[in-house]
């Protein structure tokens, strides 16, 4: 009898150890997930920055190229995400005042006929 509780006994000596090490492999195990897991909401937080920015010069390009101003709202974005703060006021000398307003584009007519489709882009401009 002697023999089977000191059997048990070591087997339940065995069982704490065994706990406690599994206790603290888990809370390891946990405190590296916490930190892969802020790792992954660092690293989505700068993907969405870099898209922001990457779309952002991306129309800004885009207006450069074509030479039409920006429309309001990519502005308001664009002042934003700079800060918009107090700092030097951008201003527009006169004689470069005419390339930021957009040109008319000259009226074009559109003709549906049976299976074609013609337009017609009219260079004449009426001058009033």
């Amino acid at each position: 009898m002697k023999i089977i509780f000191h059997r048990l006994f070591t087997r339940v000596v065995d069982m704490r150890e065994g706990g406690k090490n599994m206790d603290a492999i888990i809370t390891e195990l946990e405190k590296k997930g916490d930190v892969n897991e802020m790792k992954v909401l660092t690293l989505q937080r700068q993907m969405k920055m870099l898209r922001e920015q990457n779309t952002t010069s991306r129309m800004m390009m885009l207006q450069q190229a074509s030479n039409h101003p920006p429309p309001s709202n990519q502005l308001a974005l664009h002042e934003g995400a700079t800060g918009g703060g107090p700092g030097p006021a951008l201003t527009i000398p006169q004689q470069n005042l005419n390339k930021l307003q957009a040109k008319p584009v000259p009226p074009t007519r559109v003709t549906y006929t049976s299976r074609k489709l013609i337009i017609q882009q009219d260079t004449d401009h009426k001058k009033h």
